[in-house]
C-alpha cells in the first residue's frame, strides 16, 4: 500500500518544483518539495521506508528536472537515513524537531549531490553569493518542515487508516 501513496505523492512534488514553484520563488529560492516529504515520511515511518520514499523521489525529481537520472538517489537516501535514524526520538506531535532535521537532511543531501555532480562531470563552480542564497534555503525549508511533518502525519493515517482502541 505504501507505494501506492509513496508514487503519486512524489510525482506531484516533483512536477510541482520543476514547473510551477520556479514561477513563484519564496526568498528568490525554490523549496525542495520531494525532498521535505521524503525527510517527513522517514520521520514518521524510519529509515527502511524512508529509503523506499527516497528511491522513488530521486528518481521523480531527476525525471522532472532533467538532472542526469539517479544522480539524486544517493542523497536522497542519506536525507532519508539522517531523518528516520532519530524517528523514536521525536514526540509524534511535535513540529519544532523536525526543522533541525531538515536542515541535517539538506546539508547531506546538496554535499553528497555536489560530490556526486563532480565525479561525474567537469568541476562545477559555486556560484556568488552562495552563502546568502543558502542561508534563504535553509531558512525557506526550516519553515515549511512543520508543514511537511503535518502533511507525511495526514498520509500516514490515510494510509493507515483510523486507529482502534479496544478497552480502557
Amino acid at each position: 500500500m505504501g507505494l501506492y501513496v509513496a508514487i503519486p505523492t512524489l510525482v506531484i512534488a516533483a512536477i510541482l518544483q520543476a514547473s510551477f514553484l520556479p514561477k513563484i520563488p519564496l526568498l528568490e529560492v525554490i523549496p525542495n518539495l520531494t525532498l521535505l516529504v521524503v525527510i517527513g515520511w522517514s520521520m514518521r515511518k524510519g529509515s527502511r521506508v524512508g529509503i523506499i520514499w527516497a528511491l522513488v523521489g530521486g528518481i521523480t525529481a531527476d525525471l522532472a528536472s532533467g538532472a542526469p537520472l539517479a544522480i539524486s538517489v544517493l542523497p536522497f537516501m542519506a536525507a532519508a537515513l539522517i531523518s528516520g535514524a532519530v524517528r523514536r526520538r521525536l514526540y509524534p506531535g511535535n513540529i519544532i524537531l523536525p526543522a533541525l532535521f531538515v536542515v541535517l537532511g539538506l546539508v547531506s543531501f546538496h554535499l553528497l549531490e555536489y560530490l556526486l555532480i563532480m565525479m561525474i562531470s567537469t568541476p562545477v563552480q559555486a556560484p556568488p553569493g552562495l552563502l546568502n542564497i543558502g542561508s534563504r534555503f535553509v531558512v525557506l525549508h526550516v519553515v515549511l518542515s512543520p508543514l511537511a511533518y503535518l502533511f507525511t502525519g495526514w498520509l500516514t493515517g490515510l494510509v493507515e487508516g483510523p486507529r482502534i482502541r479496544i478497552g480502557a
